[in-house]
């Protein structure tokens, strides 16, 4: 059936290629590693992070969530959320989960993705480093060992993690980087009903997408209750042109009709479009037993209006200059009612779900700093623009070299394969 053809477990084979993809991965065959010795610079520098960032740990009376449910919204930035045309609310849903008692909110996450753009996202979140220099990991470095939020709920909990997508396995290399992870099982768009598509190339809809989805959890047999899980969502109706057919359109919601430039107005159309189908698996959670062991996360992966942000800034006031994305944290062990409008960037949510799920014995602590520090820094570097964000003067000199240096130290953690020979309990 589509869901057995779809799923990979950790015991498959090599990296997944297009023919086009595997004449050049045998070209930039990571296996003849980059000859020069970086260990000295890494360890200095984990060592300089251990010094100034401190792990956190959750309160006493705090309870660690053993479930994390994480939904990556394709070009979800902050500023729609909130936002108001005409009086009506781009994103409803959205704003409802933050009027909710129990959801941590934190709108200035920077973005810090590179050229790899949403599998970028998935390393910063999930293992805690940032993208590499002028090269995409998932494509040269897919067989390297990296730590991860998986392997870390495995080695506490026994979790099993799964990752949904609507894309192709071969798509930024995402079987083989799953694999990587720790993930137990890829569903990929062999899994699903091709019924109601969005975008150039058409893919499934995220409203599709959510249902299929919800449908298969409820079968049972991939998150059985009372048992530890990861799930990840990946959605794509937000990716880029944002054009909605036509009799999917929100006739309470129509843009078209709007004094902006076109592709302005999409992308509105389309932030309001994947708010209205998120209650679907929301919705499917909170049902279930279980919900109050369970984080929920919602994270835009990256900014989305790239080169068109000036002009669309000029032409309409709702448009943020800075190219943020939002954090929602529902169900969180502390934080909860709480906004958090310093600015962060992405490589910060790592050590802030590491806390929240009690993973503070894991060896590896991430690149960032957790979101419930009191001493966190409101402090944040771009890696498309290098454009550093937020207040410096708040920092020490040590602070900012650390910080400036993350990036260059995180590329060679993952060209010298530094993970490989590290206590990566959990990773089998």
């Amino acid at each position: 059936d589509r869901l057995a053809q779809s799923c990979y477990y950790s015991t498959c084979g090599v990296p997944v290629y297009t023919l086009g993809g595997h004449i050049a991965y045998s070209l930039i065959d990571d296996s003849r590693r980059d000859a020069t010795d970086h260990t000295p610079d890494i360890d200095r520098w984990i060592a300089l992070h251990d010094s100034l960032v401190a792990v956190q740990e959750l309160p006493a009376d705090a309870v660690p969530r053993r479930n994390l449910v994480l939904i990556i919204c394709e070009s979800l930035e902050s500023w729609p959320v909130e936002a108001r045309i005409d009086g009506k609310e781009i994103t409803p849903y959205l704003n409802s989960l933050l009027r909710d008692s129990t959801t941590l909110y934190a709108p200035n996450i920077l973005t810090q993705v590179a050229s790899g753009r949403s599998i970028d996202c998935q390393l910063l979140i999930n293992c805690g480093l940032l993208p590499m220099n002028g090269q995409v990991y998932s494509m040269k470095y897919p067989s390297v060992t990296y730590p991860s939020l998986n392997k870390a709920m495995r080695e506490r909990y026994g979790t099993k993690s799964y990752i949904f997508t609507c894309d192709k396995p071969i798509t930024w290399n995402q079987q083989a980087i799953g694999r990587a992870f720790g993930y137990d099982s890829l569903i990929d768009r062999r899994a699903w009903r091709m019924d109601e598509m969005i975008g150039n190339p058409a893919k499934l809809s995220d409203g599709s997408f959510l249902r299929q989805s919800v449908e298969l959890l409820r079968q049972g047999h991939i998150w059985p209750e009372g048992e530890s899980r990861m799930l990840t969502f990946v959605t794509y109706s937000g990716h880029n042109p944002f054009r909605l057919p036509d009799n999917m359109v929100d006739p309470q919601f129509d843009m078209r009709e709007k004094d902006l430039p076109r592709r302005l107005a999409d992308y509105i159309a389309m932030a309001h479009y994947t708010d209205s189908q998120l209650h679907i698996l929301i919705d499917y959670l909170r049902s279930r037993r279980d919900f109050d062991n369970t984080l929920v996360v919602i994270v835009g992966d990256h900014e989305g209006l790239a080169g068109d942000r000036n002009d669309f800034v000029k032409a309409s006031s709702l448009v943020s200059a800075g190219q943020y994305t939002p954090l929602l944290i529902l169900n969180p062990p502390v934080g909860g009612g709480s906004r958090m409008e310093s600015v962060a960037g992405q490589i910060d949510i790592y050590p802030t779900l590491s806390a929240m799920l009690g993973l503070s014995g894991y060896f590896w602590h991430g690149m960032g700093q957790s979101l419930l520090d009191p001493d966190r820094g409101a402090y944040a570097v771009s890696m498309m623009t290098g454009e550093e964000v937020g207040d410096s003067a708040a920092l020490t000199s040590r602070m900012l070299d650390m910080i400036r240096s993350a990036r260059r130290i995180s590329d060679a953690t993952i060209r010298s394969d530094y993970f490989k020979n590290q206590p990566l309990n959990g990773s089998d």
